[in-house]
């Protein structure tokens, strides 16, 4: 029976000009999706041969490598010898104590919490400014942080024994992506309930204080406190986060070099504070004494110390001097006076010829990845201090240059500056660079290459 219509004819379509437009469309489409698919494929898909970037170091290094514990972070050289970093094994919160594991972030910075039993802790390797814990969501421990009153004690005891006293202070939900929580800018503890609350999490954070053991029978104040330590000065907080010895200044006269001591001050008080009112000297280990100089100064990360500091302000400054050239350590000494009642504080700051330091540190790089919006570099790796000195590490003591010669922009660190690594200990670290535009790059940590290959 015929309804009419002419037969189906493929030359009949192919010769109507609008039929044959809509299939060159669908066959141009279906075409570059293929194409699309099959570029992710050759993105996503590891290579047989390895990973996309591949670490050639330039120079021998160990394969140091973390290693995860309840007890300990260690690390294992190729000649047998074990490291270990004086890591937390006990959190102890109002009282209540809860056991210690340790966990490594990964590049991405997701940070996924293992299963962890009711009366314990993971600590996030490489935070030993800023001490950042996790804690399970659970009913217990929610109620533990909401009953913490201001002043009550956070302890951490470390594998050598050593305790680190924390005052709790604040308490806030968060956003579980937030970074600040890792901050190592500030001496103190964080500890942050993980699991139940999805996209929100509670963090209860902690300052450092000065525990009994470290003050004499009399109750007085010690009389000298380490870097990174916060010091009482009366109504006022003093830390000092950093110091920098700068050889090679022009600005500074032949035989002389600039010493800067980075430091930060917070007002405890209710009124205001003129910070006019301090006086800061720096002594060397023979007791010759240095005056504050202009000049060195204005080469700081912040300012020198002006005006008034508001209730509660922390104001971070910056101070420098000028020292003789062929200074050399175990020790200099920092003091910050009152010139209103006289009272003072003693910052012990690690000196010694760095060069010379930085010849004992054992550095390992362990990975190099692209970051996935392609725009970065992340390095991740070890230091051992095997010297007899303290070694200091800042931004200057690393550098990502480029096959054609360009040098490229530090982003992040985890933990952040100064690295300070005593004498026998290792730190985990990790650090972000702009993308080379190359292929290959080197990075040079404390003077020691490693080729980066396969970047692009």
């Amino acid at each position: 029976m015929s309804t009419g219509q002419p037969p189906f004819s493929w030359k009949s379509i192919l010769q109507d000009r609008r039929s044959l437009g809509v299939i060159i469309g669908i066959m141009a489409a279906v075409g570059g999706l293929l194409l699309l698919c099959l570029f992710a494929f050759l993105i996503l898909s590891p290579s047989g041969d390895g990973p996309a970037t591949v670490i050639t170091p330039t120079t021998p290094f160990s394969g140091l490598g973390p290693v995860e514990s309840n007890q300990n972070v260690g690390i294992i050289t190729s000649d047998g010898l074990t490291l270990t970093l004086d890591a937390p094994i006990t959190l102890e919160i109002a009282g209540q104590t809860f056991t210690v594991q340790s966990q490594i972030i990964p590049a991405t910075g997701e940070w996924i919490p293992p299963a962890l039993a009711a009366n314990a802790a993971v600590w996030i390797q490489g935070t030993v400014v800023n001490y950042v814990f996790g804690l399970p969501d659970s009913v217990e421990n929610r109620a533990l942080f909401d009953q913490l009153a201001t002043g009550d004690d956070l302890v951490l005891t470390t594998r050598a024994n050593s305790n680190l006293q924390f005052a709790f202070n604040s308490r806030e939900v968060v956003a579980a992506n937030n970074r600040d929580i890792f901050a190592q800018h500030q001496p103190g503890i964080t500890l942050v309930l993980m699991g139940t609350q999805g996209d929100r999490r509670l963090v209860v954070r902690g300052r450092h204080t000065v525990s009994e053991a470290n003050t004499s029978g009399t109750g007085s104040l010690p009389s000298s406190f380490a870097l990174g330590e916060t010091a009482p000065l009366g109504n006022l907080q003093v830390t000092v986060t950093g110091a920098t010895h700068l050889l090679n200044r022009p600005e500074a006269p032949a035989g002389f070099a600039f010493y800067l001591i980075e430091y930060q001050v917070q007002n405890l008080a209710t009124i205001n504070f003129d910070s006019t009112l301090l006086r800061s000297t720096l002594t060397d280990s023979l007791g010759n004494q240095y005056a504050v100089h202009t000049t060195a100064s204005a080469f700081g990360s912040n300012p020198a110390l002006f005006g008034v500091i508001s209730p509660n302000q922390l104001v971070p400054a910056t101070v420098g001097y000028q020292i003789p050239l062929e200074l050399s350590g175990p020790f200099l000494r920092w003091r910050l006076t009152r010139s209103d009642n006289n009272a003072y504080v003693e910052i012990e700051i690690p000196f010694a010829d760095q060069s010379v330091t930085a010849q004992s540190a054992q550095i390992a790089l362990l990975t190099a990845d692209v970051s996935l919006d392609g725009t970065n570099v992340l390095l991740s790796g070890q230091i051992t201090n095997l010297g007899q000195q303290a070694l200091i590490i800042n931004e200057k003591d690393l550098v990502l240059q480029g096959d054609e010669g360009s040098f490229y922009l530090l982003l992040s660190t985890n933990p952040g500056f100064p690295w300070v690594i005593s004498p026998g200990a290792s730190i985990a670290y990790q650090v972000m660079f702009q993308r080379p535009a190359g292929s290959q790059a080197i990075f040079i940590l404390l003077n020691q290459p490693f080729q980066l290959n396969g970047l692009r």
